[in-house]
């Protein structure tokens, strides 16, 4: 018949529909977000990461740096050793981080030489073992066994 039996509206009100409207803004607005943040979170771990591997390398570079002058300085003493600069048994010298000799309260490094000696008819026979140590640790760095043959003088 056309005509409307019914006291209910078949439109929906205005105020439902602005409800709605504001509910998918929202929605749509928020919705960027989640790439954003997962994009934020993954930058923030490989920072991370890369900081730790930064960290690692910069102990890694100090711990061979200090390798590297405890072999130095073991090699520089072994020479005069075998030169015929025998120490005394139980020796200690100093060095600064630059390897340069120095006192004990301004030492970086030190190496300790313990020094055995063989006397023969013809010379003496001079074994060593010098070991280069942190001062502020004395954790051992580097050892290194030398021997030096000196013949008495007059002996051919």
């Amino acid at each position: 018949t056309g005509v409307q039996t019914c006291a209910l509206p078949i439109w929906r009100w205005r105020g439902m529909i602005d409800y709605e409207e504001k509910r998918s803004e929202t929605r749509h607005r928020m919705g960027f977000m989640t790439p954003l943040l997962v994009f934020v979170l993954a930058f923030v771990a490989c920072c991370g990461v890369i900081a730790c591997v930064f960290l690692r390398a910069a102990v890694i570079s100090d711990e061979a740096a200090r390798e590297s002058a405890g072999i130095a300085l073991c090699r520089s003493a072994a020479e005069a050793f075998r030169a015929g600069e025998i120490p005394e048994n139980g020796e200690k010298a100093y060095f600064t981080k630059d390897m340069t000799s120095c006192a004990e309260a301004d030492a970086y490094y030190y190496i300790e030489t313990e020094v055995t000696a063989a006397e023969t008819e013809t010379g003496a026979l001079y074994a060593g073992k010098i070991t280069a140590y942190t001062a502020e640790q004395d954790k051992e760095i580097y050892a290194l066994n030398v021997r030096c043959y000196q013949p008495k003088e007059g002996t051919p």
